[in-house]
């Protein structure tokens, strides 16, 4: 049986957790290729990936479906630069975070999917104190690309709230948006669990339903 190519792996990821699945989203239902790097975003998570890929892509953005136009997006400008205030998560809590979205990131609970609190500290954020958090959907997708690579990333969250993970070759770079996760439970649209408790979740309930990603 023939084995899936790094390229054909890289690709495959994108297109199944990175890109748009939404009808009024068209532009950021592609992978884009630009200086030797491929672009691939939704609005809530976005990658970096270097790759070798034929001259004739440059420029040029794919859809799922082979079709091809002039990338227009400037997903670049979206990187946050480093500053000042910037916190940067130890080695040891990445692999726990790790550890955390695998085990999640299928999961719903009453309906909402699992988001991760990271364990900053709370924020008043639209009239609500809050958790920053992170869907464990996502941090999976982006823990998934880096382990194709054989990386584990470095993690930064930006002054603006973003999480960057980054390989220390800078040949992968995910953003990742967080959610405002507010501490009174009644008001939450996703399920929060801290690391921790997202590494320790295995004695599910019936209203708990593992879904596929093509079921999301």
């Amino acid at each position: 049986m023939r084995t899936k190519t790094e390229t054909a792996k890289i690709y495959d990821l994108l297109f199944k957790h990175f890109v748009s699945k939404e009808k009024d989203n068209y532009m950021l239902a592609h992978v884009a290729h630009e200086n030797g790097f491929l672009y691939a975003s939704n609005g809530h998570i976005l990658a970096k990936v270097k790759m070798d890929y034929p001259e004739e892509r440059e420029g040029r953005t794919f859809s799922v479906t082979g079709s091809s136009e002039k990338s227009t997006v400037n997903y670049e400008g979206t990187i946050p630069k480093k500053r000042e205030g910037d916190i940067y998560i130890p080695e040891e809590k990445v692999k726990d975070l790790i550890a955390a979205a695998k085990n999640t990131y299928r999961t719903k609970v009453d309906g909402k999917k699992v988001v991760v609190n990271i364990g900053l500290p709370e924020t008043y954020y639209g009239y609500k104190i809050c958790n920053m958090t992170f869907r464990a959907e996502y941090l999976n997708a982006a823990f998934k690309l880096f382990e194709i690579r054989k990386e584990i990333p470095k993690i930064r969250i930006s002054i603006s709230n973003v999480m960057e993970m980054k390989s220390d070759s800078d040949d992968i770079t995910v953003l990742i948006m967080p959610v405002m996760c507010p501490v009174k439970e009644d008001d939450r649209d996703f399920h929060m669990l801290s690391i921790q408790e997202a590494i320790e979740f295995k004695n599910q309930p019936k209203n708990i339903r593992d879904l596929a990603w093509y079921e999301r």
